[in-house]
């Protein structure tokens, strides 16, 4: 666990068989205590003793969020609800004149917030619930290999091209994965700005700051691949699959597969022999791609190798993060 607070206190004798300390005040305000609130106090295995909020507060005081919706601004509707998913409202209030049929188009995009369902809708209100508010099961690090596996899906469907070509339902089951990944994405970054808005949750999904930025990091990494990945398949459309190039393209699917399998396994063995000398060649290998590209002229597959090299980019970073 790691500690972001460490202060002195001094002991107040208080009765006959107690002790007193004042708790710093940023941490009663971080757990939205107040005169009254009851804490839990818990002595670990080296007998350092914790002070924990009670759970049951963690949930009690959600705000409502009200969202007037008008035609001048509905433009920016969605993302006035993405930012109030975020903030895990319990309850999201739209209102306008003719909102059902005006804010239609961007309730058809609900599907993309886990756990929000309209419960109440009139002509001129709409009531959304969040009904994943107290979810203390989901994790993010099982919300992270949900992506996983739904990149590395993505990988193995687009290895079917160098088989039998790419056809338009090929592109459909790309596209659903990808956004598939975007609402487990959107539903972690709720998840971990919840935890770190009430620290005490911590100790609920047993993780601190540093795994819960290191998850971060990983979970947009896959988010950014699996719509790289989307985007080459639906240029694979444009590519004969037994062409000269689509063999070049094969193998860099093949080189990126690998490093990606090394990267996301590298914060079980971050210096591994595997990760080093990924490092090590990844700059000559993405030069060697960037000198290819300069050789094609068919448009859609100079846009595969820039994303591939795109792709590349992002494990890179990922891997010097994890690393270092």
């Amino acid at each position: 666990m790691l500690y972001i607070l460490m202060e002195k206190r001094t002991l107040v004798k208080s009765g006959a068989s107690s002790f007193t300390i004042a708790l710093p005040i940023n941490w009663v305000r971080k757990n939205k205590l107040e005169k009254g609130s009851e804490v839990s106090l818990e002595e670990n295995e080296v007998g350092d003793i914790l002070i924990h909020a009670e759970l049951e507060s963690f949930f009690k005081k959600q705000e409502y969020y009200t969202i007037k919706v008008t035609p001048e601004n509905l433009d920016l509707l969605y993302w006035e609800l993405l930012r109030a998913y975020l903030k895990n409202y319990s309850t999201i209030n739209l209102e306008g004149d003719n909102i059902s049929i005006i804010a239609n188009p961007i309730l058809q995009r609900l599907n993309n917030f886990i756990g929000l369902d309209i419960i109440e809708q009139t002509k001129n209100v709409i009531v959304l619930k969040n009904f994943s508010l107290s979810d203390t099961e989901t994790t993010p690090y099982s919300l992270l290999k949900k992506v996983d596996v739904g990149v590395r899906a993505m990988i193995e469907d687009l290895k079917k091209f160098f088989l039998h070509g790419f056809h338009h339902e090929n592109v459909a089951e790309l596209k659903a994965q990808n956004e598939y990944n975007e609402r487990v994405y959107l539903f972690s970054m709720k998840l971990i700005n919840n935890i770190i808005n009430i620290p005490s949750l911590m100790r609920v999904f047993k993780t601190d700051y540093k795994q819960l930025l290191r998850e971060h990091t990983i979970i947009n990494t896959m988010r950014q691949i699996s719509l790289h990945i989307s985007m080459i398949g639906k240029l694979l459309l444009f590519v004969e699959h037994t062409s000269k190039s689509s063999k070049y393209i094969e193998g860099m699917l093949d080189s990126t597969y690998q490093k990606y399998r090394i990267v996301i396994s590298a914060p079980k063995n971050p210096l591994s022999k595997d990760m080093l000398d990924l490092l090590r060649d990844s700059e000559e290998k993405i030069k060697k791609w960037g000198s290819y590209l300069k050789e094609i002229k068919n448009p859609s597959i100079i846009e595969i190798i820039s994303s591939f090299i795109v792709i590349n980019t992002l494990l890179d970073q990922l891997s010097l993060s994890l690393v270092f």
